[in-house]
């Protein structure tokens, strides 16, 4: 979701056209009320929502080769002719010994253009190379820039697609509710969330420090475990 914060020193400061969605999402989006471990059990929930979707075989065979994930629990787009999408991620990344993390991104897109309504999607995005990786390791990713990405879309009739084929560093899942079907995530901007990464280990530490060095307090468990399928 949006989170407006006054203080925030970050070059990824919202645009005027993120802010004009500001009154309808905060009608729409969930109050997490920065409470991380609840966006994190949410984010099981939205792998497991995403597996049991029409597009679930699909997600499930990118994941079994995925280098990592990036799920948004509710990415919430609204807006009318100026409009903004956004939502908080938290990423997880597999190597030999299992899932790593988890790690909290913002995610931020804003746009002007002739659309209308609100939509509010749980969204999984399944890294398929080291590049995509690295580059969410970085201070910003842009996704369709710095990365390519391939939208499967559940249930908005593409089941007749694959994405197995599809030669993109990323690959998103999607299960949206609400008028903006099919919406691109073509210059969406992806940020560590550092606040909350401080908030939920209890020091300051980057992407590559969390997922690298294995921090963890068992707190992510039933998060690794779904993504594990068991």
């Amino acid at each position: 979701m949006f989170r407006m914060r006054l203080n925030d020193r970050r070059p990824l400061a919202l645009t005027v056209a993120t802010m004009a969605a500001m009154a309808p999402l905060a009608i729409v989006a969930p109050a997490y009320a920065n409470d991380q471990q609840e966006t994190v059990s949410k984010a099981a929930a939205t792998v497991e929502a995403i597996r049991n979707s029409p597009q679930g075989k699909d997600f499930e065979a990118q994941l079994k080769s995925a280098r990592a994930v990036l799920i948004a629990p509710s990415l919430v787009k609204a807006g009318f002719i100026i409009g903004g999408e956004g939502g908080v991620g938290v990423l997880m990344a597999r190597d030999s010994g299992g899932w790593r993390g988890p790690v909290f991104y913002d995610i931020a897109k804003g746009g002007i253009g002739l659309q209308a309504g609100v939509q509010v999607s749980e969204t999984v995005l399944v890294v398929r190379t080291e590049r995509g990786l690295q580059k969410l390791l970085s201070d910003k990713v842009s996704l369709g820039g710095d990365v390519s990405i391939a939208v499967a879309t559940v249930g908005a009739g593409v089941e007749g697609s694959t994405t197995t084929n599809m030669d993109a560093d990323i690959v998103a899942f999607s299960n949206a509710k609400g008028l903006f079907g099919g919406a691109s995530l073509d210059g969406t901007v992806i940020v560590p969330e550092e606040d909350w990464n401080r908030a939920y280990y209890g020091q300051s530490l980057t992407a590559e420090n969390i997922l690298r060095t294995n921090v963890s307090d068992g707190k992510a468990d039933t998060l690794k475990s779904t993504l594990s399928g068991r």
